[in-house]
């Protein structure tokens, strides 16, 4: 067994991503990470010099015979992303720098400057997963499964996500138009938002019901385990009768406190293993909870990576009882990589497996009881007594 203090993310950032690229424009969903490490200075083996010379000529042919003036610089990213896309994996993708730079000011502290939605490509558009509380796209009155078909009148059907994304990031105080095409609704419709700055609240906690205790966890920055051991603290000192932990909306983010939270939730033994390239198991946490009273874990289809690590790590043990409807399911991990200019990679290169070695990816995580969301929930309103997945959960509680 190993520790969560011995991880080797030290010398690795493991990112685990559930679409090729997602963003809370700007917001990096879906994603485990430790810390950047920089490109190596050479080129890999296995590359022959016809290979590179293939590249080089096209290079030139484009400079000197292109109908227009294209710049280098265009002409290098435009290569990153097709060598990365040649891999055939969705997940691994180049990051520009505009994205870089919010990926990396998003992922570590939690704040970022955006309209304030995570999304994930679908169908060929983004697809809003979740308009974070007090954010542009939530004031707008987006809504979970809206899909994004064009920005400032422009078509993005079929574009890259991490283009559409520099299309709707900007300075703070600027505006972006969007129009929204609503499952349910005939006809799409535009809407203006002003970018500002996002601060998401990553762990919440109150009672409900009178003495059951409620923690949300909406994602996993650098600090979120340590803020989930003291607000559960703090919920547990009430002594309350049950406890409800909702990782609803959920869509990732860093290694270590994904582990931490499962840790806290789960009486002993693994988190998550992880396997890679070299066919290596690697096992990593050791459960240490204080819970002593009913547990109830709150999941949807848009729970992913670091929520379904705990959310696997929960049903495994048989801690609690899971409501709502089957996580996403992704089951890679991708490595976060530096090429300097202030932009960078996502590779894959593992991929994770559950204490008792079930795979999530492509299946998710099912829940115990299964209760859909309600049309109009969101990280808003989620946690609302009246809530039908908060309420379901109420009841198994209290044994009804």
């Amino acid at each position: 067994m190993v520790s969560k203090r011995s991880l080797w993310v030290g010398a690795l950032v493991l990112i685990i991503l559930t679409s090729a690229v997602n963003y809370a424009l700007i917001y990096a969903g879906y994603s485990l990470f430790g810390r950047v490490i920089p490109m190596p200075g050479r080129a890999p083996s296995g590359m022959d010099a016809r290979t590179w010379g293939d590249l080089g000529t096209v290079y030139q042919y484009v400079k000197a015979h292109y109908v227009e003036e294209v710049p280098d610089e265009q002409l290098v990213e435009g290569a990153l992303a097709g060598l990365l896309a040649g891999t055939g994996d969705p997940y691994s993708t180049y990051l520009p720098p505009d994205v870089w730079r919010a990926f990396n000011e998003q992922v570590i502290s939690g704040d970022y400057t955006g309209i304030g939605v995570s999304v994930e490509q679908k169908d060929g558009y983004p697809v809003i997963i979740t308009p974070f509380a007090n954010s542009p796209a939530a004031r707008a009155g987006l809504r979970p499964g809206d899909y994004i078909i064009a920005v400032e009148g422009e078509n993005i059907e079929g574009i890259p996500l991490d283009v559409v994304v520099k299309k709707i990031i900007g300075p703070e105080g600027t505006q972006v138009r969007l129009t929204i095409s609503r499952p349910g609704q005939s006809k799409p419709f535009d809407l203006t938002l002003t970018r500002s700055r996002v601060t998401i609240e990553r762990v919440f906690a109150k009672m409900v019901d009178g003495n059951i205790g409620y923690i949300q966890v909406s994602g996993f920055t650098a600090d979120t385990g340590v803020e989930f051991e003291r607000k559960l603290g703090a919920l547990l000192a009430k002594n309350p009768v049950g406890l409800i932990v909702d990782l609803r909306y959920n869509s990732g983010g860093e290694l270590n406190s994904g582990i931490s939270v499962g840790e806290q939730l789960i009486p002993s033994g693994p988190v998550v293993n992880i396997v890679g390239r070299d066919g290596k198991q690697r096992t990593y946490g050791s459960g240490r909870t204080k819970v002593r009273v009913p547990m109830a874990v709150l999941i949807n289809e848009f729970s992913a990576s670091a929520a379904e690590i705990v959310a696997a790590a929960i049903k495994d043990s048989g801690q609690a009882t899971l409501i709502g409807t089957t996580t996403f399911g992704k089951g890679s991990i991708q490595q976060l990589i530096a090429l300097g200019q202030n932009r960078g990679i996502k590779l894959t290169v593992q991929r994770y497996y559950s204490p008792l070695m079930k795979t999530v990816d492509r299946v998710g995580v099912a829940p115990d009881i299964e209760v859909e969301r309600d049309p109009d929930e969101s990280l808003v309103n989620m946690a609302d007594e009246d809530n039908r997945i908060l309420h379901r959960a109420i009841e198994v509680l209290r044994g009804r």
